[in-house]
């Protein structure tokens, strides 16, 4: 998603941050406060993650079944 500069917005935006439950074939947490994390360690002024998206894959191996979540979204900082 593109924003414009509107003078009436009242944060600043940082830029993307991706978030992937799966690294290395080791499942972690799942969840915004995940995907908030990565934000904050990407960009230490980060407030919130705004316009998430959540993409799943399913992987069905024999008897197993595999889900990988991975998250999207914009890193923004409130203007004080």
């Amino acid at each position: 998603m593109i924003y414009t500069d509107n003078p009436k917005k009242d944060f600043t935006i940082l830029g993307e941050v991706t978030y992937d439950s799966s690294v290395m074939g080791v499942t972690q947490k799942n969840g915004f406060r995940a995907l908030l994390q990565v934000a904050k360690n990407q960009y230490p002024d980060c407030d919130y993650v705004i316009d998430v998206m959540i993409d799943k894959q399913t992987t069905i191996f024999l008897f197993f079944i595999f889900t990988n979540f991975t998250m999207r979204g914009t890193a923004i900082k409130y203007v004080k």
